[in-house]
């Protein structure tokens, strides 16, 4: 005689904010037809700045730049390199390549710079990317008031109709412990908001008990209670 009810309080993903990353770019993702439009909407109906897609793609393409600008300088390195082992080659050792040194140590300390300039527009991508989440779908309710305007989805069975404390044979753990005088809610609510509750009497020891319970039954496995300092 159990009910089950799904809520559509938050989104089953189409996609989520990984699919973004992908090896040739988080742009190679968004550019195709219709999925950057897809995030920017999904975003807004977050409400949250559909913008930050713009942002993710200009980041991206700044990021390939940079990587093939590293390329292009790696290569030139190579050349470089390739041209001193001629050289060393062809004068048995005995010519310096003073001049193709210097170079080659130039362009390296360039590797070096640009290598961090590639890091940095990764790495301001992905904070970017990581902020969006995952796509909202068409069902799901627009709005800030998740209480309000949440719908059931389906309902399995009947529902189970709980008055304040009057019996019809099956009450909620909430109304049990309220019974027992192991909870305050009213309390709760005014200290942590309208979830928020405090434990009392019965209600501190069945917490203490359970935890004891459990330290009690990972210790047979043989884990090992740690408590962190307390300042």
């Amino acid at each position: 005689n159990k009910t089950l009810c799904l809520y559509k309080t938050r989104a089953d993903a189409i996609a989520g904010a990984n699919k973004l990353e992908v090896s040739g770019g988080a742009g190679d993702t968004l550019n195709k037809s219709g999925d950057a439009d897809l995030v920017r909407e999904s975003e807004r109906r977050r409400f949250r700045d559909p913008g930050i897609v713009d942002k993710i793609l200009d980041a991206d393409q700044k990021w390939i730049a940079g990587k093939y600008e590293l390329d292009e300088r790696r290569r030139a390195v190579n050349k470089v390199q390739d041209a001193i082992k001629v050289k060393k080659k062809e004068s048995k050792g005995q010519d310096p390549c003073t001049e193709l040194v210097a170079e080659k140590t130039a362009l390296e300390q360039k590797i070096q710079e640009q290598e961090e300039l590639v890091a940095q527009a990764l790495t301001e991508r992905d904070t970017l990317l990581h902020k969006v989440g995952n796509l909202v779908h068409d069902s799901v309710p627009v709005s800030k008031d998740e209480e309000k305007d949440n719908e059931i989805a389906a309902l399995w069975g009947a529902p189970r109709i709980f008055s304040k404390y009057e019996t019809n044979g099956n009450r909620p753990h909430f109304q049990v412990l309220a019974m027992l005088g192991a909870v305050e809610f009213e309390a709760g609510h005014q200290v942590a908001g309208h979830r928020g509750y405090f434990l009392t009497g019965p209600g501190v020891l069945l917490n203490q008990a359970l935890i004891n319970y459990g330290l009690t039954f990972t210790g047979k496995f043989g884990f090992k209670p740690v408590q962190p300092p307390f300042f």
